[in-house]
């Protein structure tokens, strides 16, 4: 097959633009610049502080930090992809991702799928997960719901996520969960929207710190 041909810069903005319009992303950053002139070709929110969809992403960020020099730089190529109206996202020191839990038990790679039900915990478990990801646990019943399934299954390995705060975590981990997500707690609207990152960190320290003084 014929290599797709690259993405003009000057077709890259009326793409982005039709693409990140959508009401489904809610309003989110981006911006794209080309590797060739330098020249920023679309822009939007690009210096808007915006809280991450999961804690994933601060750990991704921290960890990227250690071992690369923050002069350090990613590539990613966009191209047009060989079928109509379609475009390939090649990136590069990427983490490796999949649909296919095959992929990860013959790569030997730790993988945490999404569950819910005790059954789908069941079943993923046996079929080589590392842990399981219960989402969004506070709707579902918090540390009750932990409770209930790790009672008669106490060899599941829960991570939950979904609206946990700094004071439940040590509840959630003595329950017998192996890990808890926090995104929204760590952050706050207000504090974001006046782009003071010292602020933020701040605020997201001390929630840490609150987590690390309870009781074990």
């Amino acid at each position: 097959m014929p290599s797709a041909q690259s993405l003009e810069p000057n077709s890259v903005a009326s793409i982005f633009e039709r693409y990140i319009s959508k009401k489904e992303l809610a309003n989110p950053s981006a911006i794209v610049i080309d590797q060739s002139t330098g020249e920023v070709v679309f822009a939007k929110n690009s210096n808007s502080l915006r809280k991450p969809a999961s804690v994933q992403k601060i750990l991704a960020a921290v960890s990227a930090l250690t071992y690369f020099a923050p002069t350090e730089t990613f590539t990613t190529t966009v191209s047009l992809g060989q079928q109509t109206r379609t475009l390939v996202i090649e990136g590069s020191r990427d983490p490796w991702m999949s649909f296919n839990h095959k992929e990860a038990v013959r790569l030997g790679l730790p993988f945490t799928p999404g569950t819910l039900t005790p059954s789908e915990m069941v079943r993923a478990q046996q079929l080589g997960a590392t842990s399981l990801k219960v989402f969004p646990i506070s709707a579902v019943g918090g540390i009750e719901f932990v409770h209930s399934v790790l009672e008669p299954l106490p060899d599941l390995a829960l991570v939950v996520s979904g609206g946990v705060q700094p004071s439940e975590v040590r509840s959630y981990i003595d329950a017998g969960c192996v890990g808890v997500c926090m995104g929204g707690a760590l952050w706050t609207q207000e504090i974001a929207s006046t782009h003071d990152v010292s602020a933020v960190h701040s605020y997201a320290s001390k929630a840490l710190e609150r987590i690390a003084s309870a009781t074990p």
